[in-house]
């Protein structure tokens, strides 16, 4: 659109092509088609929203010394505090378990039934839960092991054979292929990394357009894949035409934003393509693999459903076991799933079959002494699906927006898991819900105001909606929730401005303080008269102290350097810490930095987290990177081993191998030396 304009003169069309390959670049070229205003209208207005809410909210979570709200990263950032809320609130209920392994198969005590008095229920479902094979009676868990040790043997008391049928699932869109291999055992990168190598496969020609909410393929696709099916396993690995698909391409589909196919293979009759290097192997298969199968026949299994006794016990023992009688499309994934049963169980289980219990280290009996587990913690691909289910953010984004809590250090990483951070926590607890009627809202930050907004846009692009209703309306909504929260915040000062009058404060005396104050605590008196009296004390030239955070750092840093604290006072021209003023350009910030300045010149051991962290990455380069070897690596650091290497030297190798394998990292890499 902004280029139809600079080029106006000329007559301009566009096109459009879901695949960077010769065919598809050709027959967009021959079938170009106007500007679509309707998709220029939807994403103005979706910049426009996004630049209200950064620029005036944003501006407002400053007062807590906060970075940023967004639109879309505030209410995603509220599902990873909600879940740590809740994980804190979780109560914790024990039980106790009892499995025994006998003729290679799982079995588990069954304790209780719904109706017995003693049944256990997992009292955080709704409705509670029964599991029969948990239960609160220590004795009777003794007792059951006691029989199973005893006896050395289970007795099958029932075996009910049964089949079940697995269906394959729809081809890829964005948000399906950032949960599977971030989940996947092979896989399992960030949502950064799957983009990034996703979109070097794009980018090479080898799979479609990358940020899709469909799954919907093309005809000819489908067609070329289904030939190879046949080629390589045969007519009875073949589903019915058009294979598995979404509810995009039912009809039935909510939030689908956009009108490309899902992502798939450019040239489906090619399993592993030339010429790419392993981690983009991996992900195209995987690709690969999920856009086959959906055109695969069901993968059919046979079951056998066991109870069995032990000894004198009187509670059974329940099992199963199955087999793979029909691969279907478990046959497309090969080594990417691992490889179920295959056979029967050989000799054949019936009632009255014996089962040889195995040894104690074997797992032959066990007694589990459990809890029940908090929620899990949100990981990057189960946010995202978070995100999609309640219908926020767009393929395009769900990336970025992680990406973003990240790097404003709302939540941190840790095992994969996203936690808040206190500055998060501040943002979501105590800042979001000024912008609501009440503490339990946030208002314009709601995932559901957020969805409805999109589905506003939505009807834009669709050609349903006017975008200046939309836009109005979302400004209007927006306004009014803004001048409600400055109205709040207005009522008390902001710990930014708390903390600044108290350090002005400090620099005169104490009856001057009280006066001032009207005899209330800094923290009991409005916003607006901290700001009189921040503004009185500035009028007087009176200089803030330096905060509670400047001091802790130049005493830490005192303590670490060894230096007398005198003397240090003497790097900024004072005989002690006492005259110290505060803010950006005053004496105690010029102390720190140049407190810092002689801790770096300090060599500094690195730390084990540091070690162990390039020992990964090390292990990764060789698993993943051509040509990567250990030791040549590290002779550019002038060591042969991890130990011998400095503080600096581990950071910067750390950089430059999270560089090479594509983890994308904050901070810039230090060019190396010799």
């Amino acid at each position: 659109w902004r280029l139809a304009h600079i080029f106006e003169e000329y007559e301009t069309v566009r096109i459009t092509f879901n695949e960077i390959t010769k065919k598809a670049v050709l027959q967009a070229i021959e079938s170009p088609r106007p500007i679509d205003m309707d998709l220029v209208d939807a994403a103005k207005v979706r910049r426009f929203m996004d630049r209200l809410v950064g620029f005036r909210a944003s501006k407002f979570s400053r007062s807590w010394r906060l970075p940023s709200m967004g639109r879309v990263q505030t209410p995603t950032l509220g599902f990873i505090v909600e879940r740590e809320i809740e994980r804190e609130a979780f109560v914790p209920q024990p039980f106790y378990a009892v499995n025994s392994n006998a003729g290679g198969l799982t079995f588990k005590v069954r304790f209780h039934e719904k109706d017995d008095p003693d049944a256990w229920f997992d009292q955080d479902t709704d409705p509670p839960k029964h599991h029969p094979d948990r239960t609160n009676d220590l004795a009777l868990a003794t007792q059951a092991v006691d029989s199973i040790k005893d006896s050395g043997k289970l007795t099958l008391t029932e075996a009910k054979p049964g089949t079940r049928s697995n269906s394959p699932k729809p081809p890829f869109s964005t948000p399906t292929l950032l949960r599977t291999a971030g989940s996947h055992p092979k896989i399992g990168w960030g949502s950064r990394r799957i983009m990034s190598v996703a979109n070097d496969l794009y980018q090479q020609g080898l799979i479609t357009y990358i940020r899709t909410d469909a799954t919907r393929t093309n005809p000819d696709a489908r067609e070329a894949v289904r030939q190879h099916i046949v080629q390589q396993w045969g007519e009875n690995h073949l589903r019915a035409s058009p294979g598995v698909v979404g509810k995009d391409a039912t009809g039935n589909a909510q939030n689908v934003q956009d009108a490309h196919e899902a992502i798939r293979p450019t040239d489906p009759s090619v399993e592993r393509p030339e010429g790419i290097d392993a981690p983009q192997m991996v992900l195209y298969r995987l690709i690969w693999a999920r856009f086959a199968a959906s055109q695969m026949s069901n993968s059919e299994y046979e079951n056998l459903s066991l109870r069995a006794s032990a000894g004198s016990f009187n509670r059974p023992l329940t099992g199963s076991v199955s087999w793979r009688v029909h691969a279907g499309w478990e046959a497309a994934y090969g080594d990417l799933r691992a490889e179920p049963r295959i056979s029967a169980p050989n000799p054949a289980l019936s009632v009255g079959s014996v089962l040889e219990v195995a040894s104690e280290d074997d797992n032959g009996w066990r007694l589990i002494e459990d809890e029940t587990k908090p929620p899990a913690r949100y990981r990057q691909h189960t946010l995202v699906e978070k995100m999609q289910n309640e219908g926020i953010g767009r393929p395009s984004t769900y990336a970025k927006i992680v990406d973003k809590l990240l790097d404003r250090k709302y939540l941190i990483e840790e095992s994969k898991a996203l936690i808040p951070t206190e500055p998060g926590r501040t943002l979501w607890v105590e800042v979001a819900p000024m912008y609501g009627n009440d503490d339990s809202t946030r208002g314009v930050f709601e995932s559901h105001f957020t969805a409805t907004m999109e589905s506003g846009l939505d009807s834009i692009e669709h050609g349903s909606g006017d975008a200046p209703t939309v836009w109005h309306d979302f400004m209007n909504e927006f306004s009014d929730a803004h001048k409600h929260a400055l109205d709040i915040r207005a009522l008390k000062p902001t710990p930014k401005q708390l903390n600044y009058m108290v350090n002005l404060l400090n620099a005169i005396p104490e009856s001057e303080r009280s006066s001032l104050l009207d005899g209330n605590e800094p923290d009991h008196i409005s916003g607006a008269r901290a700001k009189e009296i921040i503004d009185e004390l500035r009028s007087r030239d009176i200089v803030a102290g330096p905060s509670e955070k400047q001091m802790a750092l130049i005493h830490r840093l005192i303590e670490e350097l060894g230096v007398q604290v005198n003397d240090a006072a003497k790097l900024v021209d004072l005989e002690n810490l006492e005259g110290l003023s505060g803010g950006r350009n005053g004496s105690a910030s010029k102390l720190i930095g140049l407190l810092l300045d002689m801790q770096k010149e300090i060599p500094r051991a690195p730390t084990e987290r540091q070690v162990k962290y390039l020992n990964d990455l090390l292990g990764k380069g060789v698993e993943n990177l051509e040509k990567f070897e250990i030791l040549p690596f590290l002779e550019d650091y002038s060591v042969s081993s991890v130990d011998e290497m400095t503080f600096a030297q581990i950071s910067d190798a750390i950089q430059v191998l999270k560089d090479r394998l594509g983890i994308k990292g904050r901070g810039s890499r230090r060019k190396r030396s010799g």
